[in-house]
């Protein structure tokens, strides 16, 4: 990460890249459209004998078609073939020719949008694909600990508690074993999306592998953490006996009111809780708070254990 970081202060046109990704469309779009009109002024001050600037305009379609879309990047082709068009006399060629090298250029032009906006959409499809889990659709694990760190330093600057929970299922194998692994499959589809319609959109719910699953619910305190994990443990246990399995949830919960000094001291706090729920009887979730308590937290260190109905 540092190695990017740095190549990115050290070549301006990564640093316009970032940037633009970072922004909305229309910026992009409007910077294309600028671009345009000015190669084609350019362009019509410079005689078309000596020099023709016609794949220039390749560089603000390709913006177009990268940071804004397809559809904008073909009015960019259109536009540019129509500047190139009218930066040079009819005369000069023949209206014959010049509409043959006009149809060229735009079917030029159309082609470097239509290639450059797939080249796009493989790019966002594969990196969504390595960002989310395959079957629930989830935050992958990688992912996860990415979007851990950044709510780490966020909430380390502004003071803000943070809290991470670990959920594991007891006793998957014995629906694989029983049902099959179709339903175990189905179970961590569900899984996944009771959690989600749970939690807010901020909270972040990932999939860690196998039957093991993380919640990031930043700006959450010790007592908003027992009232929403007990509700999802609640709403998991109704899809579990809807279908008859065999099955519970070991959940454990660390609320950080201070942060310690590494992102895996925070994974190990949350995952060493769940672990020993399942130890120690499992179905139940534990909570923990770490650090001094401040806005109305509980005190350091402070642990329940509470069992499903």
């Amino acid at each position: 990460m540092k190695h990017l970081a740095n190549v990115l202060l050290a070549n301006p046109f990564l640093r316009v890249i970032r940037y633009l990704e970072n922004q909305p469309p229309l910026l992009a779009a409007s910077l294309s459209l600028l671009l345009v009109f000015l190669i084609g002024t350019v362009d019509t001050l410079i005689p078309s004998s000596e020099m023709t600037l016609s794949i220039v305009y390749a560089v603000p379609i390709l913006m177009a078609a990268w940071f804004a879309g397809i559809r904008f990047g073909s009015f960019i082709s259109v536009t540019s073939a129509i500047c190139w068009l009218s930066s040079g006399p009819i005369q000069e060629t023949g209206l014959a020719l010049t509409c043959w090298n006009t149809v060229v250029s735009l079917g030029f032009f159309l082609l470097i949008n239509y290639l450059l906006s797939a080249l796009k959409s493989g790019y966002e499809r594969e990196r969504r694909l390595a960002r989310t889990d395959g079957l629930t659709g989830l935050t992958n694990r990688r992912y996860f600990h990415e979007l851990l760190e950044a709510e780490f330093l966020r909430s380390r600057r502004y003071h803000y508690p943070l809290t991470l929970a670990y959920i594991d299922v007891d006793n998957f194998k014995e629906v694989n074993d029983r049902f099959g692994h179709g339903a175990g499959d189905i179970l961590l589809s569900l899984m996944a999306k009771v959690m989600v319609n749970q939690l807010r959109a901020v909270d972040v719910v990932a999939r860690l592998g196998g039957d093991e699953f993380a919640l990031m619910l930043p700006q959450t305190h010790a007592h908003d953490a027992q009232v929403v994990l007990p509700r999802v443990q609640a709403q998991l246990m109704r899809i579990v006996r809807h279908h008859g399995w065999p099955i519970s949830f070991s959940i454990g919960v660390a609320t950080f009111v201070k942060l310690p000094p590494t992102v895996q001291e925070i994974v190990e706090q949350a995952d060493g809780l769940m672990y020993d729920v399942k130890l120690h009887g499992k179905n139940r979730i534990k909570y923990e708070v770490i650090g001094t308590a401040t806005l109305s937290l509980a005190p350091t260190s402070k642990r329940l254990m509470v069992p499903t109905s």
